[in-house]
């Protein structure tokens, strides 16, 4: 994968030098429909490049167009990016506009995966959720020195870009890690929203793993608009911080999957995380683990022994947390593949509408929690069981098994009932389960 996106480029390049070309500095009078070559994953999870076509474009100059209005080192006033738009260059082969530099490539690809992720919005149900153009800032500046990263942000509703300096394909250009970030963008409608109008996030804390510090950082803005990292948190708010984040950081890489097909997406642009964020199930022994509320306490109890660190420690433990719900929601889907015979891309799109049903359980049950309320993260799985119709045996085994793993004193099982399994509690209590201690393994903000 070392220097993969540069060998893209270059081969663009020179193809494009070969054919019969009218290159044009502006490309001020092209817009509509405009077919173009960008590196996306293959069937079998390979990069290549690929002819695709952008959509409603206005101003191919600026790559301004119906699903994306771009920014180069933008600022941010009245809560919305502001700054001059790039400039492209293409050139012109046949019916073909080719990417002339690595800056008009890498637009041209987030301007294709963003066109393409607001149509799987509307063919999940959920096309109203975004609104579109999506403001997407690339180059952005780094006031603190921050590189190899990418960012959705809640409050100005944009993706935002720092200059990627590895050797490896750029964020901007992975198509899993886009969409894991356009996922943010719909928990933070779906669910963030709505907690902090009912008064339910009175600080507003983030609900993704990524650094928020840094992210004012990078704009110069003033820290105290958003907690800060050193904050005083009850016990029970650190709790939900790391329930919410690690909720929201596992769905955001299981929708890399369900785009790409591809369970190591992130390992092209970042493959030191490949082991930690794999959708892949390593070992029998991590198979459907699904840390539960006494072995999250007991960490966050400890985490708090030391509050300048705690927003910090809880980020990291998040991408634990988040790992594990992407394995149990691949586990369940290769699952719902197998019993229903559907093909893995239909699979994949029935628990994605699940997961979008179960993000509404998620935020009744968040705000209807009282002050000595803890949320158990095998919640949400049971909720998706509920959210999926005419429930096969295996698809409620693997529901059951989870919640028998990691829960204390309870016991489920399956029963059939019209024709659906349905998950069973049982009255009888089991031994407390084992307390898992969560690794200390430092994860980058993703």
């Amino acid at each position: 994968m070392k220097l993969l996106f540069f060998r893209l480029f270059m081969l663009i390049s020179s193809t494009s030098l070969l054919v019969s070309c009218n290159y044009s500095a502006r490309n001020k009078d092209v817009f509509g429909t405009v077919k173009t070559r960008i590196p996306a994953p293959n069937s079998v999870g390979d990069y290549d490049l690929q002819v695709t076509e952008l959509l409603g474009i206005n101003y191919l100059w600026e790559m301004n167009g119906q699903y994306a209005q771009f920014y180069l080192a933008p600022d941010v006033k009245k809560g919305r990016l502001t700054g001059k738009a790039p400039h492209t260059k293409f050139i012109k082969s046949n019916d073909l506009y080719i990417a002339a530099d690595s800056l008009s490539l890498q637009l041209v690809t987030v301007y294709s995966h963003t066109q393409k992720l607001a149509l799987m919005d509307a063919e999940l149900g959920v096309g109203s959720v975004n609104k579109w153009p999506r403001d997407i800032g690339v180059a952005v500046r780094m006031n603190g020195g921050i590189n190899n990263n990418a960012f959705y942000d809640g409050e100005t509703d944009s993706m935002l870009f720092v200059p990627y300096t590895d050797q490896n394909l750029p964020l901007a250009v992975n198509a899993g890690i886009l969409a894991h970030e356009h996922f943010h963008s719909l928990f933070y409608k779906l669910v963030t929203i709505p907690l902090t109008t009912a008064g339910k996030n009175p600080q507003k804390i983030s609900d993704t793993a990524h650094s928020q510090k840094e992210m004012y950082k990078v704009f110069g803005l003033p820290e105290q608009k958003q907690i800060s990292e050193d904050a005083t948190v009850s016990e029970q708010s650190a709790y939900h911080i790391l329930v919410m984040r690690g909720l929201n950081e596992g769905l955001a890489d299981f929708w890399g999957w369900l785009y790409t097909g591809d369970t190591d997406f992130i390992a092209y642009s970042l493959p030191e995380h490949k082991s930690l964020r794999s959708l892949k199930t390593l070992a029998l022994n991590r198979r459907l683990l699904l840390y539960n509320t006494t072995t999250l306490r007991s960490r966050v109890s400890m985490l708090a022994i030391n509050p300048k660190y705690l927003m910090a420690n809880l980020n990291n433990d998040a991408y634990t947390l988040g790992t594990q719900y992407s394995r149990v929601l691949k586990i369940m889907t290769d699952s719902v593949a197998t019993s229903r015979q559907l093909s893995a891309t239909a699979a994949r799109n029935l628990i994605a509408k699940a997961i979008l049903k179960t993000l509404e359980n998620f935020k009744n049950d968040m705000m209807d929690l009282q002050e000595t309320d803890f949320y158990d993260p095998a919640q949400f799985v049971m909720s998706l069981l509920s959210n999926l119709e005419g429930v096969h045996q295996e698809e409620c085994g693997i529901v059951a098994e989870t919640m028998n793993r990691n829960q204390n004193r309870q016991k489920y099982t399956c029963e059939n009932a019209n024709s659906a399994w349905t998950l069973i509690k049982k009255d009888n209590p089991v031994e407390d389960s084992k307390v898992f201690v969560l690794p200390d393994a430092s994860r980058a903000s993703r």
